[in-house]
């Protein structure tokens, strides 16, 4: 094997595995940096500049790169990336973690300058491509509950063999990594591409939430549309030396801007069809990317090593600039709508998969054939085995029986702030939530901030997750967006599901209701209400009220029908508030005098409420004092006595 050949089979899966490791901890890393630091009620530019400063910190590469220590860079990161991703895989305090993740994070991407600025850069960032790609097909694979908020024995194996490929890779690698020599020729730009594909990957393609939410499919199907489509774009990628990389840019270019355009919005199969677009495009104009070598770069700058090694480094901190502002949006009123950053995103594609077109098209010289792109299929293959097992581990999940009408005259309502799904530390309490919910073995539950793939959160799908454990059917509700709302899981029939927008006002987030009819008894029928309200504004702020009196209005729909109704959810407002007020005429407290339920570590206000109507009695209530969430969740057993 020639020394290029060698340096390749190496680098190749080296990237893989940096890629697959940095996407990893970018799940946990996000969640932390948006949370712990002063809480999610902190300015936007705490978490903005928390952010901005771990990912510039992999910049000190180019300081041995530029020195010649090229080596030495590698192993120091590399250590960060295998220690601190074993480390990651322990139960750590929320600061702690945020800590580790931070300098794994940095460990892996400071990695991968180091093969930017190395021999066969298009290598590495084909490999940046596959490690992507293996992520989001595990990220289907394990229903979204990913590896590092798990300790069960799937998840060790999956731990132990990725620290364990990721350290004999690198180890093979750093052999081959020259402390010096000649510049190896290469363009920086390719490496910026790697932000926007993370983008969209990250918010659109790769979300299976975002699928269930436009057609309801099951996970198995999900998880076998996007994972085929995942690995058709980094097959493309890997044959495009052999396709045409000008005409691959192109038709890459066309369906990343397409595929984007279709997937904001995910209504239908035809959203679902974006969502795959999405997904080959972005393969293949990374394909197309990976496989030329531009050159032309003008006299008198930096070595194309360290400009390629910089441009990689930026476009991790570009990708959480764009993170922290796209979500940050639903905190604080941008200029202009996030969606604006999947557009712009898109279109840096589209416009980078043209340029090498016209640039193979006009034959100007400036574009040419890597370097040994003798690339074997065995990597991408490896990728779509992987898509392949994603489908079956997804399918082999826990089935939904199908409700039957109850002949018990009682009915228990949970209802829970889930805050995304972390408690007070920013750990991800999944299970704590499971178990909080099995003890109290509710009939109805109404979940307040729940989301089905926000990447700033982990990307779960909650919705399936805990519907699914708990043998629930499920109702989601959007409100901020199409991912993030409340959701009503029932053993309950469902006859009927409303599902409005309430009234946005001055607010940055939307809120919703979603009201079902529900087959309590073979004879008789329980409305159900789930919302949450926005926070206080001003004294001239009219929202809430204007909000209440919308659940109000549906409420006295219900009541017209004379169907007993409850209304469960986090209203921000005291019991003696005007808006709890405006239920006053049909509905009353559930839970006594003195309650209360927010913050859950020292509970003193009470701003989440069940209300019911007064042909419902209450048989029991409780409010267990767990930290499962900022909020604590409320428990009520309920029976009918029309009279």
């Amino acid at each position: 094997m020639v020394e290029s050949d060698r340096y390749q089979a190496r680098a190749l899966p080296a990237a893989a595995l940096l890629t697959y490791v940095a996407v990893e901890v970018l799940r946990v890393w996000l969640p932390a940096i948006w949370i712990l630091p002063g809480g999610r009620d902190a300015p936007l530019w705490v978490p903005t500049g928390l952010a901005l400063l771990v990912l510039i910190a992999p910049a000190i590469v180019l300081l041995p790169l530029w020195r010649g220590w090229s080596r030495t860079a590698w192993s120091v990161a590399l250590l960060l990336t295998v220690l601190g991703r074993l480390a990651l895989a322990w139960p750590l305090d929320g600061t702690l973690r945020l800590v580790i993740a931070s300098a794994t994070l940095a460990g892996a991407i400071g990695g991968l300058a180091v093969l930017a600025g190395g021999r066969l850069p298009s290598v590495g960032l084909l490999g940046v491509l596959l490690g992507l790609t293996a992520n989001v097909i595990v990220h289907l694979g394990l229903r979204t509950h990913d590896v590092l908020w798990r300790s069960d024995p799937v998840a060790l194996l999956l731990t132990g063999t990725v620290v364990l490929a990721t350290l004999a890779g690198g180890l093979r690698l750093r052999r081959e990594i020259r402390g010096s020599g000649p510049d190896p020729a290469g363009a920086a730009w390719p490496w910026l591409l790697t932000a926007p594909a993370l983008l969209l990957v990250g918010v659109l393609s790769g979300v299976p939430g975002r699928t269930a939410v436009a057609v309801g499919w099951s996970v198995a199907l999900t998880a076998g549309v996007l994972g085929s489509a995942h690995v058709l774009g980094a097959l493309l990628a890997v044959a495009a030396p052999r396709l045409g990389r000008g005409r691959l840019g192109a038709l890459g270019g066309v369906l990343v801007i397409v595929g984007t355009a279709g997937a904001l919005r995910p209504e239908g199969p035809a959203a679902v069809a974006a969502q795959a677009l999405l997904a080959v495009g972005v393969g293949a104009v990374i394909g197309a990317a990976a496989a030329t070598v531009l050159t032309g770069a003008p006299p008198d700058t930096l070595p194309a090593s360290l400009r390629r090694a910089a441009a990689c480094v930026g476009a991790w901190t570009l990708l959480g600039l764009a993170l922290i502002l796209y979500y940050g949006a639903y905190q604080v009123a941008l200029p202009l709508p996030n969606r604006t950053l999947l557009l712009v995103a898109a279109l840096g594609l589209g416009l980078a998969g043209a340029q090498v077109w016209r640039a193979q098209r006009l034959r100007t010289g400036t574009i040419a054939a890597a370097d040994g792109r003798r690339l074997s299929l065995g990597t991408a293959g490896t990728i779509a085995g992987l898509g392949v097992v994603a489908a079956l581990a997804a399918a082999a999940g826990p089935a939904v029986p199908s409700p039957a009408p109850d002949t018990e005259q009682s009915v228990t309502v949970a209802l829970l702030n889930l805050r995304l799904g972390f408690d007070p530390s920013g750990r991800f309490a999944l299970r704590e939530v499971l178990e909080v919910l099995d003890e109290a073995d509710p009939d109805v539950v109404v979940l307040n901030e729940i989301n089905r793939g926000w990447l700033l959160t982990g990307g779960h799908d909650l919705v399936r997750l805990l519907g699914d454990e708990l043998g629930l059917t499920t109702v989601f509700a959007p409100a901020a967006d199409e991912l993030m709302g409340n959701a009503v899981l029932t053993r309950y029939p469902i006859e009927e599901a409303s599902i409005e927008r309430l009234p946005r006002g001055n607010a940055t987030m939307a809120r919703s209701q979603a009201a079902l009819l529900l087959r309590w008894t073979d004879d008789q029928q329980l409305g159900v209400i789930a919302t949450h309200l926005s926070l206080p504004g001003g004294p001239d702020d009219g929202t809430q009220i204007a909000q209440a009196r919308a659940v109000a209005a549906m409420v006295a729909r219900l009541r017209d029908r004379h169907v007993p109704v409850v209304v469960a959810g986090t209203l921000n407002a005291t019991r003696e508030s005007a808006e709890v007020e405006t239920f006053a005429p049909l509905l009353r407290p559930a839970l006594p005098e003195g309650s209360a339920t927010y913050p859950s570590d020292d509970p003193e206000l009470l701003i989440d409420h069940v209300l019911i109507s007064d042909d419902l009695h209450v048989a029991e209530v409780s409010v267990p004092f767990v930290h499962v969430s900022e909020h604590l969740p409320i428990v009520v057993v309920l029976e009918h006595r029309p009279d």
